[in-house]
């Protein structure tokens, strides 16, 4: 399960990334917006829009650092691995080990896939 464990690593850092871009554009090209004589409106929407999109992208690195524990999430990390496997190098990268970990190796394919066998519970007989 290492290689599960690398990618939340990976997640839990583009995570971190993601987030603190996202912070620094809305505070460097939207909140001097509110004080008009400072920026233009083209500069505020570029913020915002910048913002949003890698806030969002924050939001799903971190719901999939869980949720690829817990044996859920490989639909989620295809959809993220393909938006970032254009942002070369490091997205390219990321996406390629992600892609590979969710559908190439056997080790997580069962443990993300539900073919991993269930632990043995002792069925127990009610008393009457």
């Amino acid at each position: 399960m290492s290689s599960l464990n690398v990618l939340r690593g990976m997640n839990l850092v583009l995570s971190a990334i993601a987030g603190t871009v996202s912070v620094l554009a809305l505070m460097t090209w939207t909140y001097p917006y509110l004080d008009a004589e400072r920026t233009s409106q083209l500069a505020a929407f570029t913020g915002a829009t910048v913002g949003g999109v890698t806030g969002v992208l924050a939001i799903a690195h971190l719901i999939l650092v869980f949720r690829l524990g817990r044996g859920r999430g490989r639909s989620l990390q295809t959809l993220v691995a393909l938006c970032l496997i254009l942002t070369f190098p490091i997205g390219t990268f990321y996406a390629a080990y992600a892609l590979y970990v969710c559908w190439a190796n056997p080790e997580t394919r069962r443990h993300l896939g539900g073919t991993e066998p269930r632990p043995f519970v002792r069925p127990t007989l009610a008393r009457t």
